[in-house]
């Protein structure tokens, strides 16, 4: 799990966790690092301290040195900053895909089949 505290400026405030290599952090702002964050950033900023936390479920973010699947929370704090909570859910959701690919494959063969027999069931007329 990593959290940083964000100004409403998109700077660093403070962070801690082990998610993200102190260098990464010093190659980009958090908008920059996470794409999704830097698109949402403007509405994070106009959102009051009593609003509910953003819940962003399964992030894909493949960067240098680090490539997987987070969840994000997303908070207005008191002062104007935004808590952001990164916590790392790669081996979950790769467990989970894991578990529905055969599911999935059996799904895309029946839907091949069906699409194939298709125009065997048509009774096409002039």
């Amino acid at each position: 799990m990593h959290t940083f505290l964000i100004s409403p400026q998109g700077k660093i405030i403070k962070e801690s966790g082990n998610l993200f290599p102190v260098d990464i952090l010093q190659d980009f702002s958090p908008k920059l690092l996470c794409p999704i964050l830097n698109s949402i950033f403007e509405e994070l900023v106009k959102l009051k301290p009593s609003s509910p936390a953003i819940f962003i479920p399964a992030v894909n973010l493949s960067i240098k040195s680090i490539n997987g699947y987070f969840d994000y929370l997303l908070s207005k704090k008191e002062d104007g900053s935004i808590l952001w909570i990164v916590e790392d859910t790669t081996e979950s959701n790769n467990n989970k895909l894991v578990r529905l690919q055969p599911e999935m494959e059996q799904k895309l063969k029946d839907e091949t089949v069906q699409f194939l027999n298709f125009g065997k069931n048509c009774d096409i007329s002039d």
